[in-house]
C-alpha cells in the first residue's frame, strides 16, 4: 500500500544502542495489510541438515491479533507456498501494552528457531517474513541466523559467556558460540597445557555470532580457550580426540 511497511529502526538493546527491522502496527490504519522481509537467496547444497533462528521483540495490545508468518519458496521465480510457523499475538508477545511498544532490554526479547531441514541440498531458497497487520503493536525483529544443523542442535550461550562444541572436538574441528551484552570486539586466545599461546584471534562487532575452529595440525590432548569482550572474560578447557 507504499505506506506502512517494513524499516530498519534504532533502538535500546540492554545497554548501548542497535538495529532491528521493526513494522509499526501500532499506527497502521489498514487491517489485514500484508508486508514483506525476504532473504536474499540461501545456499544449502552442502547442507544435510539446516535451520534459522531469530529475536522478536512485542507487546500485545488488548484483544488485537497481529500475525507473523515464516514463508519459504524455492528459486528465483517460486512462489512463497510453504508455510513453516504462523504466530499469533500470544505467540510473539513478550508483555502486554496498549502503549507504543519499544524495546528498552534484554528481557523484552525472545528467541524463536525454525526447523529448515527439508530443505538442505537444496542451493535457491529464501525466507520471508510476512506481517499481517491486525492494530495491535509494534514488531521487532532481530539477529536473523542460518544454521547447517537441526534445531535440537542449535546451542544456548549464558549471557556474557561462550560455549564450546563439539567437546571432545575430533579432527580438531569445534565451534565457538558467544552471547554478549552488547556488540563489542572479543578476542580469543588458544593456548596448550604448557601455556603457550598457539594463536590469537579478533572478531570485532560480535553479539551472538558463532565462529569455527580448526586444530587439525594440533596433537590430541587439553588445550585452553580464553575469551575476553569489553564486559567480561571467559576460559574453558579443550580436549581435542584422535
Amino acid at each position: 500500500d507504499d505506506d506502512i511497511g517494513w524499516k530498519i529502526n534504532d533502538i535500546r538493546y540492554n545497554i548501548g544502542s542497535n538495529t532491528a527491522a521493526y513494522i509499526n502496527f501500532f499506527n497502521y490504519e489498514e487491517r489485514r495489510q500484508i508486508d514483506w522481509l525476504v532473504s536474499p537467496l540461501l545456499d544449502f547444497s552442502e547442507a544435510i541438515e539446516a535451520s534459522m533462528k531469530f529475536k522478536a521483540s512485542y507487546a500485545k495490545n488488548s484483544v488485537f491479533n497481529d500475525q507473523l508468518q515464516v514463508v519459504v519458496a524455492e528459486g528465483c521465480d517460486g512462489f512463497f507456498d510453504r508455510v513453516l510457523q504462523t504466530y499469533n499475538s500470544d505467540n510473539l508477545s513478550v508483555t502486554n501494552s496498549v502503549s507504543f511498544w519499544e524495546p528498552q532490554s534484554r528481557n523484552d526479547w525472545k528467541e524463536l528457531s525454525i526447523d529448515l531441514n527439508e530443505f538442505a541440498g537444496k542451493n535457491d531458497i529464501r525466507v520471508a517474513f510476512k506481517a499481517v497487520n491486525d492494530f495491535g503493536n509494534n514488531l521487532y525483529i532481530d539477529d536473523i541466523e542460518f544454521y547447517t544443523t537441526s534445531t535440537d542442535k542449535l546451542v544456548t550461550v549464558a549471557q556474557n559467556s561462550f560455549t564450546l562444541y563439539p567437546n571432545p572436538a575430533f579432527n580438531g574441528q569445534f565451534q565457538l558460540a558467544f552471547n554478549t551484552s552488547e556488540r563489542q570486539e572479543v578476542i580469543v586466545r588458544i593456548f596448550d597445557q604448557l601455556g603457550k599461546e598457539l594463536l590469537m584471534t579478533q572478531f570485532p562487532n560480535t553479539l551472538n555470532q558463532t565462529y569455527y575452529y580448526n586444530l587439525a595440525h594440533q596433537p590430541a590432548g587439553i588445550y585452553y580457550i580464553y575469551a575476553q569482550g569489553k564486559d567480561f572474560v571467559r576460559s574453558k578447557k579443550l580436549l581435542i580426540g584422535n
